[in-house]
């Protein structure tokens, strides 16, 4: 395909033509025939252009004009260029599909496989883009990034284009907003889950973080919108109406609303009002946190042609997803596994385990490397309002000493509690293992479904899932 023609409407003037073959911004993955998009500014620029140049590209696109001798354009805003540029290279997919975006600080990934496994199951052609995997029509492909970067993500909405889909339900980050990766693209279904403390190591505060996750809620990004009226930024959302939009809530009122709320032995069961139509949810999801995640699904899915009755009965058989309040059950003890990596999401999921717990609540986890600190000292006050005993470790140290991380949650911890710091993740597990009781419930937290430790450039392959089966195993053999 052309550049001119790639380029159109993406903002950028044209400096000479080419045939292209591929898009990327990483210079060291540049392809023969590839258009380099040049991220980087000055001398960095300079240096990413000569390798990807030395590496085959046919053209660049940056942010300023170059004297290299081959064609290339410039845009001010090179990250909108490279939405629009990836879209067109792949002949703009989704004019085939029916895109959903899920936003919201907890809860993004459940309520997307939910609203994923809800049209699915009411035979409607639904994929599905998150932090845990792609999906659709049986084939599964592991993700490196909440939301995918503007080549690779149109290169999967073309997939499964081409392969019958007619829904693409996806996690929408606020980085990803941020850089604009879903510019040209309009949500059919927006959904706002709610917003807690993250990532503000990037954003430097809670309103410049609050704002960008707003920002998708106009009419020029999606048709209309489900907001949870529970959440205080929902509820801004919603006075705002900037689009149209159905909210939901527990507590306070919504278009969509739960009674009759009940824990059972496989998980919670409660009635759903879908806009005066009722739906019997009796699910295999534990936590109020996640009856208002179904509460999300079930207004997209209905907004989005699922019939109640369908709902219904699909409730019933979807399973938990990967990572996310999984339990397994041992000699009288609970162990849950769930993601759950900030205050609002430890705190919701402590408050669920405090509930199933016939003896003690033991919570194992951590926090990651060169993210937000503050965050840290505040994770462990909770971990000790909640659990009987805590045990702090490691959870993707990136570039950051576990020791000094440690330290930054033990500083929120009360020393009266009853605490240890184990910083190697597979010793610490065990060591709850083996600590544990009959009527004892186990959380760890912080990973999930992660199969890896990210520390110092290296990842490496890691299974809290894999660990805690195997740390069970050794007390069977101990016992026996």
């Amino acid at each position: 395909m052309l550049l001119s023609k790639i380029l159109k409407g993406a903002g950028a003037d044209l400096f000479g033509d080419a045939e292209i073959t591929g898009i990327s911004f990483r210079p060291g993955q540049v392809k023969r025939g590839d258009l380099f998009v040049c991220l980087r500014d000055g001398a960095e620029a300079e240096r990413q252009c000569a390798l990807a140049l030395e590496n085959g590209a046919a053209a660049l696109l940056l942010s300023e004009k170059t004297d290299i001798d081959v064609p290339f354009a410039v845009a001010d805003d090179v990250r909108y260029a490279l939405a629009i540029a990836s879209r067109n290279f792949f002949a703009d997919p989704t004019r085939k599909l029916k895109i959903v975006t899920v936003v919201g600080t907890n809860g993004k990934s459940t309520t997307a496989y939910l609203i994923h496994e809800l049209l699915a199951r009411c035979g409607m052609r639904s994929a599905l883009i998150g932090t845990m995997y792609s999906e659709f029509d049986g084939r599964r492909e592991n993700t490196d990034m909440t939301t995918p970067d503007p080549p690779r993500l149109h290169a999967l909405f073309a997939d499964f284009a081409a392969r019958g889909a007619e829904f693409v339900v996806m996690e929408l980050s606020a980085h990803a907003i941020y850089y604009r990766k879903l510019a040209g693209v309009r949500a059919e279904v927006a959904v706002f889950t709610n917003l807690g403390r993250d990532h503000l190591d990037f954003f430097g505060d809670e309103e410049v973080y609050k704002r960008v996750k707003k920002s998708w809620f106009r009419f020029c990004n999606c048709k209309c919108a489900v907001v949870n009226a529970d959440d205080d930024c929902g509820a801004e959302l919603i006075a705002e109406g900037k689009v149209p939009i159905v909210s939901y809530g527990l507590d306070a009122p919504g278009d969509v609303f739960a009674v009759n709320c009940e824990r059972t032995p496989r998980g919670t069961s409660f009635v759903v009002n879908v806009m005066d139509e009722l739906i019997y949810a009796d699910t295999r999801l534990f936590g109020k946190f996640n009856v208002s995640n179904c509460l999300a699904a079930c207004s997209a899915a209905r907004l989005l042609g699922a019939s109640a009755c369908g709902i219904e009965h699909a409730l019933k058989d979807i399973a938990p997803p990967p990572g996310r309040y999984n339990v397994y059950s041992e000699g009288g003890v609970d162990y849950v596994i769930d993601f759950a990596h900030t205050p609002e999401g430890l705190e919701n999921l402590l408050a669920e385990a405090r509930q199933s717990a016939n003896g003690d609540l033991i919570c194992v986890f951590g926090c990651g490397g060169d993210r937000d600190r503050g965050k840290r000292a505040q994770m462990g006050a909770i971990a000790a309002k909640y659990a009987d005993e805590t045990i702090v470790t490691s959870d993707n140290p990136r570039f950051e000493d576990r020791r000094a991380i440690a330290d930054d949650i033990t500083a929120g911890i009360p020393p009266e509690t009853r605490y240890s710091v184990i910083l190697d993740r597979e010793v610490a597990i065990r060591a709850a293992v083996m600590r544990a009781a009959r009527g004892d419930v186990v959380v760890i937290a912080g990973k999930g479904d992660e199969n890896y430790i990210d520390e110092m450039g290296v990842k490496t392959p890691y299974s809290d899932a894999a660990t805690l089966k195997a740390a069970l195993a050794l007390l069977a053999r101990r016992a026996g």
